[in-house]
């Protein structure tokens, strides 16, 4: 396992004076992120290729790429260091990384399949009409059976 060091990660906040200026910022911490996934990847013991994650913080770099206000971007790049310094420094569990991922993938992975069958296992259409079919021919044999008919 990895020491952390956060002191090591720790950056000053400083305001950005023009759009280029946090254009640069925004690049300079984009390579940073690209360059540690798969240090990110070893760490957190992920089964996702590092490709996918790549793919996966591109997506989520680019929701933003229309932001020009000045207070905005400096607030998602103080947001995205911090969000950099903790997972470097492994002060998150599999499951943050994760649901970054699966938030900002396009690809979907198969847990996810598997969970959306656990939680509604009536999407199958089949099985939605077979227990239909099985109340509607319970409830006609219990009228049946209480009123008397053989």
């Amino acid at each position: 396992m990895t020491s952390t060091q956060p002191a090591a990660l720790a950056i000053r906040t400083a305001a950005s004076r023009t759009i280029e200026e946090a254009r640069k910022r925004v690049l300079r911490q984009y390579r940073a992120w690209q360059r540690a996934i798969p240090i990110v990847v070893e760490m957190y013991q992920l089964d996702v290729p590092i490709q996918e994650v790549k793919s996966a913080l591109r997506n989520a770099y680019r929701k933003n790429k229309n932001i020009t206000d000045l207070k905005k971007l400096d607030i998602l790049i103080f947001q995205g260091h911090a969000e950099y310094q903790e997972t470097l420094n492994f002060w998150k569990q599999q499951t943050h990384i994760m649901t970054f991922l699966k938030k900002h993938t396009q690809k979907t992975f198969e847990l996810e399949k598997v969970e959306e069958q656990v939680k509604s296992p009536l999407k199958d259409t089949n099985l939605q009409t077979n227990i239909i079919e099985y109340s509607e021919t319970r409830q006609k044999f219990l009228k049946d059976f209480l009123s008397g008919k053989p």
